[in-house]
């Protein structure tokens, strides 16, 4: 699992993000028995845009404890927010939805769109396969992985 909780943003933070991400985290340990090797937390200064893909990555796609077929959870709560997609993409319509890291700019965005989570959501379904639970407790969250 991937529990990613941030109330410190730049600006405009939030409350309850991290409380919520602890409880999470409580409950997949304490619940469902999940071990600590399978279970990585990002909180506030640890979720940067560049972590979260990258811790992502390493966690799920290329870890080779994690086998085909195995439950994977993906927990985020924190700010969500809309983008304009850049004209290269080919998307339907003109906006994104994304989750936004603790170093978000939200004068700039530069969040992170729901084409990387999809693409990573994919590539982790191809290689380990897909039983994988996405929870994203954060506005404009619906595209997130289609």
């Amino acid at each position: 699992a991937l529990v990613i909780g941030i109330n410190a943003y730049l600006s405009n933070s939030l409350q309850g993000c991290v409380t919520d991400a602890k409880e999470m985290e409580r409950f997949l340990k304490e619940k469902l028995h999940v071990p600590d090797s399978r279970l990585i937390t990002l909180f506030d200064k640890q979720a940067t845009g560049e972590a979260i893909p990258s811790t992502f990555r390493k966690h799920f796609i290329e870890n080779e404890n994690i086998r085909k077929g195995d439950v994977m959870i993906f927990y985020f709560a924190g700010h969500g927010t809309q983008e304009y997609a850049p004209e290269e993409w080919h998307i339907d319509g003109e906006i994104v939805e994304c989750i936004c890291p603790q170093d978000c700019d939200f004068d700039l965005q530069h969040g992170i769109p729901s084409v990387i989570l999809n693409g990573l959501m994919r590539e982790l379904a191809d290689r380990k396969g897909d039983n994988i639970t996405a929870i994203f407790d954060c506005c404009h969250s619906g595209a997130m992985t289609r």
